[in-house]
Formats: structure tokens, sequence, C-alpha cells
């Protein structure tokens, strides 16, 4: 789908409908189910060092392609194909991310936590705020980029905290703890080792009522 897009509109700069729809992201959606059947069953592969270096290259290669591809040096038809890379290797680097090594405890961070738990917020006003910031990101000066992409950051977080407090959880009156304050927090590790070992509920137990 979204080599069609790219085919019919190759000088088009911005994502559209035809590549945010949901049948441009089915790879993604499958990635993410495979992702969480691993990890659910107990599957996560061996070597995580390998996954992570492996996918953190990935991951490269794609940034670098996308910047190419707005400075014109690629195609855009070429962006197709780059987000399957890019889709590739943020997989393997989330599978080794997810596996009891140095990597997992990056994800029992808690400032890490709480800009998960903000995901949709932080998804909802990116694009608007950085199209309103920076409108033609490929051309601007190093120094502007800098100054303003630090603004970018600021304000995307401050709003989508806002919303993730007053219209995601409006209702609730514990608002700190939706940002994990006074909360213990669990390492990712730890949690699937406890999870490995939990033992048999009583209904599940021979011998008791």
């Amino acid at each position: 789908m979204r080599l069609i897009r790219y085919l019919r509109y190759p000088g088009a700069e911005a994502a559209g409908f035809n590549t945010d729809m949901f049948l441009c992201h089915l790879d993604e959606f499958v990635l993410g189910m495979a992702t969480a059947q691993l990890y659910g069953a107990g599957r996560l592969p061996r070597h995580a060092g390998r996954l992570m270096l492996s996918g953190a290259v990935l991951v490269l290669v794609a940034w670098f392609g996308h910047d190419l591809s707005l400075r014109h040096v690629l195609p855009s038809i070429a962006r197709a194909a780059i987000n399957d890379v890019l889709d590739a290797g943020l997989f393997l680097v989330t599978i080794a991310a997810l596996m009891p090594c140095r990597p997992a405890a990056a994800l029992s961070w808690r400032p890490l936590q709480v800009l998960g738990m903000m995901c949709y917020s932080l998804y909802i006003w990116h694009w608007p705020i950085l199209h309103w910031l920076m409108l033609d990101r490929a051309r601007s000066p190093g120094a502007d980029f800098t100054i303003v992409m630090a603004g970018y950051i600021v304000l995307t977080l401050a709003v989508a905290a806002l919303t993730y407090r007053f219209v995601e959880f409006g209702s609730v009156r514990e608002w700190r703890r939706l940002f994990l304050m006074n909360v213990a927090s669990i390492p990712i590790a730890r949690r699937a080792a406890m999870r490995s070992v939990e033992p048999a509920s009583a209904a599940d137990q021979p011998g008791r009522p």
C-alpha cells in the first residue's frame, strides 16, 4: 500500500491517508503481535546483544535513508522500502530489550515507562506540533534546527502530558499514579522471571478445596 501511494504521488513530502491508513501498517501490527506472543510464551530468542546491535544498525540505516529522501537524494518511492527497514530494526531492538539482559534494565527506567503510558497523547500531538514549528525541516540550518527541535520536544511533552492527565484520565483523582510517582517499579526482566516461577493458585493445587 505504501508503494502504491508513492507511485501515485512521488513528489509528496508528508504522509497522507494512503500511507497512514491501517492497511499500510499491517506489517507493524503483525510484528507487534509477534513480539507480544514471543514474550508472553517465554520464547524470546537468545543473544540479546547481537539482536540489539543488528536492530540499531537497521534503524540508523532507515533514518539515514529518510534524510536522503527528504533532501531529494533518493526518490520518494524509496521510503516505501525504508519504512520496512525501520520496522525490522525496531522489532529486533524491542525483542532484545525484553530479554533478561542489560538493555532490559532501560525499560524499567521510570521516565521511559511514563512516556510509554503517554504514547497515545504523544502520537496525537507530535505531528501537528512538528508541522507547525518545522514546516521545512530539510532546508533548515543546523543551528536553527537544533534550537527548534529542542523546543519541539519540550512543547510536545508538555501538551501530551496535559492531554494524558485531563483528557485520557480526567476522572482519575490519584494523578500521581499516572506519572508513576511514589509507585514501585519492577524491572521487565524480573517480572518475566516472576511469572515463570509463579506458584499455582489454590484452585489448581492438588488436595486443596
